[in-house]
């Protein structure tokens, strides 16, 4: 991973949007690699490689990966909310194989079968075996979590008030953050289990998965749909950023780390004030705005619940096996972060985002998010049938919401709605 690089990857995207985006489809009919991929990949030689139709297949799946990843959590909520533990687990791992799929490919990494690809700074391919593609992912994630040389990549793609997190952390001050910001990164890919667990949830899943289940742990719908109740509203877009709540909860994160790492004390008090009012003087931020009085924690206080969930199962993965949620919220954290990736490779691209209504409009009538095309809707607004849907949940009795059919009984509509997390892949990437 230490020698690894997007930019191939970023001239074959824009290779794409001048070549293929005008035709409505992401790769042409005639690249090598859209068919029989995974034999193709596992017998090819530097020799033979069709280097450029690799690194736009590769390209491509930034875009493709994150977006099935999403999808793949929409099936695990769907799953959960109809009480099944084991399907839940299974799609909640995948979403978090595919979002990591997708960050490496954005690094300039090609997670395929029994051989891989990668590129360096110079656009030059390397093949690479002896991994698996869970292997492969699990492997990278942890190498990245502990490159200095990386940090960046992650920290650009996150933005609060229209500044990348790069930004927020240089006016710190402190001049050993780069090794503060390196350790928040390998915690955010390990502690917080966003490098996919892949040991122990490798376990969960394929006993969840293989094994016949002679007992089952029983949902309680009303707290699951208040858990993602909660989610959504971390995930709710505005026009200048597309998750601004999880930005600002993970600023947060960052910020009381770098001031605990540095200082050998809590980020509390007046210190920690001080430290804040700093930075927000060296970029020129108002002080009295909501941000500042919430990252001191003089509102919104405690946690979000992702954090809380994703957690749980740290020292003891079996949790898992009653309660899917902690993957869950893994998953959610790690899509997050390719989300970030993908919108990275469409903004810095030459592409117009209406070009791409071809696909996400497709894909969304296909789902079931919208009637017809053209929809006549911006990305954003597929967060209000979400916002309804809560908005219904919270209005129900107790006694509506008492168990899984009752709840399908009384509010089927939002059920189907809020399950659809692939909506915040439309959004996320900027369309």
């Amino acid at each position: 991973m230490s020698n690894t690089s997007g930019a191939a990857i970023e001239d074959a995207f824009n290779r794409i949007i001048l070549s293929q985006i005008p035709n409505q489809r992401w790769l042409g009919k005639k690249n090598y690699y859209v068919k029989e991929t995974k034999k193709r990949v596992n017998k090819a030689t530097l020799s033979d490689l069709k280097k450029k139709q690799i690194e736009e297949y590769i390209a491509a799946s930034v875009i493709i990966h994150c977006s099935d990843g999403w999808t793949y959590l929409t099936r695990a909520v769907d799953s959960l909310i109809n009480g099944d533990i084991a399907s839940s687990i299974h799609f909640a791992y995948y979403a978090e194989l595919r979002s990591a799929m997708s960050l490496m490919a954005f690094e300039g990494v090609g997670i395929f079968d029994k051989q891989h690809i990668w590129f360096d700074s110079s656009k030059n391919a390397r093949l690479f075996k002896s991994f698996t593609t869970h292997s492969a992912a699990d492997s990278g994630m942890k190498e990245w979590a502990k490159l200095s040389t990386k940090k960046n990549v992650i920290f650009n793609f996150l933005r609060v008030n229209n500044r990348t997190f790069s930004d927020w952390i240089r006016e710190t001050g402190f001049s050993s953050k780069n090794k503060y910001t390196t350790s928040i990164l390998n915690r955010w890919l390990t502690s917080w289990s966003i490098d996919l667990h892949l040991k122990d949830d490798q376990d969960v899943r394929n006993e969840m998965s293989y094994r016949p289940h002679f007992t089952n742990s029983p949902i309680k719908i009303q707290a699951t749909l208040s858990k993602l109740s909660e989610l959504w509203n971390l995930l709710e877009p505005t026009p200048a950023n597309r998750f601004p709540k999880l930005d600002q909860y993970l600023l947060r994160f960052t910020l009381e780390e770098i001031f605990r790492k540095s200082t050998g004390t809590e980020p509390t008090g007046v210190p920690f004030e001080n430290f804040i009012r700093n930075i927000f003087s060296r970029l020129g931020e108002d002080q009295t705005q909501f941000l500042f009085d919430f990252l001191i924690r003089l509102k919104d206080r405690n946690d979000s619940v992702i954090f809380e969930e994703a957690k749980k199962d740290k020292v003891d993965s079996s949790i898992n096996k009653q309660d899917p949620f902690p993957i869950l919220c893994r998953a959610i954290l790690l899509l997050r972060l390719s989300t970030g990736g993908a919108n990275q490779l469409v903004t810095n691209s030459s592409v117009n985002v209406d070009q791409l209504r071809f696909w996400w409009e497709e894909l969304s009538l296909q789902q079931g998010i919208i009637t017809s095309i053209p929809s006549g809707i911006e990305a954003i607004d597929l967060y209000t049938d979400i916002r309804d849907s809560i908005d219904e949940i919270n209005n129900k009795s107790s006694a509506s919401l008492n168990c899984i059919k009752s709840a399908f009984e009384n509010i089927s509509e939002p059920l189907f709605y809020i399950k659809q997390f692939q909506r915040a892949a439309i959004w996320g990437l900027g369309m």
